[in-house]
């Protein structure tokens, strides 16, 4: 049957409506259902031989949205630890480097190298990494260097990493802080990587569980916490709850997800240019409204300093994800605001040389109480 050209263009206009007045619930379900960023930041085996250890935390009530929650620990660093990290670096060398990775519209590869910078046991491994993360934003180069005495142990820090990644994105923070004298717990927030759940978009319900995981830490010493976009939102909730947590650190953080949601569909996602911006914003309270999850639990972070602890945020010029110049009307009084060398949002799972001191010359300070 061919159909009368009338209705072929008038089906072509209902098609091309749809498209760029959008449809809330078609917008809001890939929110709900997207797909993930789950990058093999390292090889699989490489996890075990530099003593992360998999665990899991499961709440005594559950359900759909809940469950259980999948974590890795790692204890800090040492010399006999470095020293293990420099044969396992060997291995990477001999497999053939840069270790390369992709997902999604992403792209890393990385070039470690380890380097004998004494002769001494006290300072004996230095630790090195080169990075790029392509994505439609660009390129993005990040050079670490990790070098210094071993310290004594500081206590353990929890990281939360972003929407639709996982835990193990935030591999290069969770190696810095490891190598500072600090254990580390990187956690997998519902519905992402190895945990059960829901996205919640906003990190309120992980919070309840993260909670009681630090309170059933051996002996963690001082609790700091860790966040990268949606989990810097978490950590606040969880810095809510807990009076163990002594300080947050805030990597571009999330200050609203409908607003996020607009601007990383702008910034990565060509179809969503074709889409208005009122659309994208009811797609996204639709996806709210789905997770249960009322708007004003996904914008905490703009009330950060009424925690009364230490907040360090760190923001990029280059973030279209979370605006560097709102991040920066965030700093007064026990919150302080850092500019990293201009990245995309992608990127902020990144630390430079730079970005790490200054980050342990902000603990070295509100450690000693000044």
């Amino acid at each position: 049957m061919i159909l009368p050209l009338r209705l072929i263009k008038a089906s072509v206009v209902l098609l091309l409506v749809i498209l760029i007045s959008g449809c809330a619930s078609i917008i809001g379900r890939q929110a709900l259902d997207p797909p993930m960023l789950d990058l093999d930041v390292i090889p699989e085996q490489s996890w075990t031989d530099l003593n992360y250890h998999h665990d899991l935390i499961c709440p005594e009530l559950s359900n759909a949205r809940t469950g259980c929650m999948a974590f890795m620990s790692a204890a800090a660093y040492d010399n006999q630890s470095r020293a293990q990290w420099a044969s396992v670096v060997k291995e990477w060398e001999e497999a053939g480097l840069p270790i390369a990775t992709e997902a999604m519209e992403v792209k890393m590869r990385t070039w470690p190298q380890a380097e004998k910078t004494a002769q001494d046991r006290t300072r004996r491994i230095a630790m090195e990494y080169r990075v790029e993360l392509e994505t439609v934003r660009g390129l993005d180069e990040v050079n670490l260097l990790l070098d210094g005495d071993v310290p004594a142990k500081k206590g353990t820090y929890i990281l939360m990493h972003g929407f639709r990644t996982n835990k193990k994105s935030l591999f290069f923070i969770a190696e810095s802080i490891r190598f500072s004298g600090f254990d580390v717990v990187l956690v997998d927030l519902y519905g992402h990587g190895d945990s059960q759940g829901e996205f919640s978009f906003s990190g309120k319900p992980d919070a309840e569980l993260i909670s009681n995981l630090i309170d059933n830490l051996d002996n963690p010493g001082p609790v700091h916490l860790a966040g990268m976009s949606m989990g810097g939102t978490t950590g606040v909730h969880v810095a809510r709850k807990n009076d163990q947590v002594q300080s947050l650190l805030l990597l571009a953080p999330m200050l609203a997800f409908e607003d996020a949601f607009v601007d990383a569909g702008r910034a990565y996602s060509r179809a969503a240019h074709w889409v208005t911006q009122g659309a994208l914003k009811r797609g996204a309270n639709y996806a709210l409204n789905e997770a249960g999850t009322p708007k004003e639990d996904t914008a905490v972070v703009q009330h950060v300093a009424e925690l009364d602890i230490p907040v360090l945020i760190m923001g990029s010029k280059n973030d279209a994800v979370s605006p560097f110049a709102k991040l920066r009307q965030l700093e007064a009084g026990k919150v302080e605001f850092h500019a990293v060398q201009p990245r995309s949002h992608h990127a902020m799972i990144l630390w430079s040389t730079d970005d790490y001191g200054t980050w342990r010359f902000w603990l070295e300070r509100i450690q000693k109480g000044s």
